[in-house]
């Protein structure tokens, strides 16, 4: 995502630390599927 205009460093990180977040969301959601999709959840977490 890159940085858009008027958009301070803060900002900037807050918005990574958003998306970092629904990302283990969805991973720990699935793990809770069978079978675990693992290539999916590694994919969330990297």
């Amino acid at each position: 995502m890159p940085q858009t205009e008027g958009m301070t460093d803060w900002e900037y990180a807050q918005e990574w630390l958003r998306y970092a977040e629904m990302d283990l969301g969805c991973a720990k959601h699935l793990t809770s599927h069978w079978p675990v999709p693992l290539e999916i959840i590694c994919f969330h977490c990297q």
